[in-house]
């Protein structure tokens, strides 16, 4: 397994260049584990990857997060398409899950 290479260049922000054969997922985990948004709530995400597709679920607080993640992710080299399947937990309980937004959707 090859991991991506950072380029630094002293006038702008580190570039990911994308080799092949490298983890999409071990590449958006890296990316996860040093975004100032993401840094302590690495631990309840998950990431699949399949062809370009990144599947996420987990639990986020707010739906902002949910989004930033998103944008974040698909900013990645050789990613196609997002699937976000994560929840919304505030500290009051549920704000949304996937199991009661197939609810509402049947009624």
């Amino acid at each position: 397994m090859r991991l991506a290479s950072v380029k630094e260049c002293p006038t702008s922000p580190k570039l990911l260049t994308f080799d092949a054969g490298t983890d999409l997922v071990g590449l958006a985990r890296d990316e996860l584990s040093h975004h100032d948004h993401f840094r302590y709530h690495s631990n309840s995400i998950a990431i699949e990857s399949q062809d370009g597709r990144l599947v996420i679920t987990g639990r986020l607080p707010s739906f902002y997060l949910k989004q930033v993640l998103q944008t974040v992710l698909r900013a990645l080299p050789e990613v196609q398409q997002i699937d976000n399947r994560i929840d919304v937990v505030s500290c009051h309980g549920l704000s949304s899950t996937q199991d009661s937004i197939h609810r509402s959707a049947r009624t």
